[in-house]
């Protein structure tokens, strides 16, 4: 597994993570990718630390905690081993709250359930600009970085444009954001450049696009109960189910690769980029994920068909808010 290091840290993490936000799921009537296993979940962490896997993301918001919970119990024996980046602030998909007050409770909530006395990286869980609760806030989480609860503050933001009035306003050290093969924002927005130049941690969030940018067809019409996906407009799945047909040459230029082997390469092609965090689920799919980080990265020359042909496709139903 190869190792990035945090621009802003004398640290080092995998350019593979591990996206929680599945293994939290079905707990008390939270979403994201249906029923889940514990079981099969505590395994997934396990086999992802044993290849190298150390990067893991997750969130209060994800299982309200059952995510954080997982991980504690997991790696309460091997903390020095693991990197954890959470996040708060959101409380459910339209209720937010970035006071201090809550935010103080979060983080020691956060502690409590990762059963650590630190956290590596916490970031503010989808914060936009018109959030004037973090001119106070920032300045609280400085605080709270000199007494060593937290270790690094990052932002997830909820696009481009929101990331880069962060970046331009406050003092942070990581941005967590939406960035793929059909979500190619982050580059045209200068938001990479961006990060890079301010030696800023890019961590790639939905790197496979909710499951789409697999060999997998998904069946739009018969998602599981409890499946997000089921909250977006039919005619945005069926765009982005056949999307990656739109790259088909890229299966052609490596045929040796897989879709997944494909997209997160892309991903990782790019400097500014310190670790992907594809949502895993199973043992299985760990071991898919982390055999990319020994894959070629692509050259320019592919990258800048990789851009063209997005520029030249539709992969959104709105571009509201880049």
């Amino acid at each position: 597994m190869n190792l990035r290091k945090i621009p802003r840290a004398n640290l080092f993490v995998s350019e593979i993570g591990f996206g929680t936000w599945g293994i939290g799921s079905d707990s008390l009537g939270s979403i994201a990718y249906g029923k889940t296993d514990d079981q099969v979940s505590r395994a997934a962490l396990v086999e992802a630390l044993k290849l190298g896997i150390s990067f893991f993301d997750t969130s209060d918001f994800y299982g309200y905690g059952h995510s954080e919970n997982l991980l504690g119990s997991v790696f309460r024996n091997q903390r020095e081993n693991v990197f954890f980046a959470t996040k708060g602030g959101l409380l459910c998909a339209s209720e937010k709250d970035f006071s201090i007050k809550h935010i103080e409770n979060a983080i020691a909530s956060s502690l409590r359930r990762l059963q650590t006395d630190y956290i590596d990286l916490y970031q503010l869980h989808n914060p936009n600009k018109q959030t004037t609760e973090l001119d106070e806030l920032i300045p609280f989480l400085q605080k709270k970085k000199k007494d060593g609860s937290i270790r690094l503050i990052g932002l997830s933001a909820d696009n481009p444009s929101d990331a880069i009035y962060f970046i331009q306003r406050y003092s942070i050290d990581s941005i967590q954001i939406n960035f793929n093969l059909i979500d190619q924002r982050p580059i045209e927005s200068g938001l990479l450049e961006l990060c890079e130049k301010n030696e800023i941690m890019v961590i790639s969030r939905t790197p496979l696009c909710f499951g789409f940018l697999t060999d997998s067809e998904i069946d739009i019409d018969n998602l599981p109960k409890n499946d997000h996906r089921n909250l977006w407009p039919k005619e945005q799945l069926a765009l982005w189910r056949d999307a990656r047909h739109k790259f088909s040459f890229l299966k052609q230029e490596f045929p040796n690769l897989s879709m997944v082997e494909i997209a997160l390469n892309f991903c990782l092609s790019y400097r500014a980029v310190t670790t992907v965090i594809p949502g895993i689920l199973t043992s299985d799919e760990v071991s898919m994920n982390a055999k990319v980080s020994s894959i070629k990265k692509f050259s320019q020359n592919i990258l800048e068909k990789i851009e063209k042909t997005y520029k030249e496709n539709t992969f959104f139903l709105t571009r509201k808010n880049e």
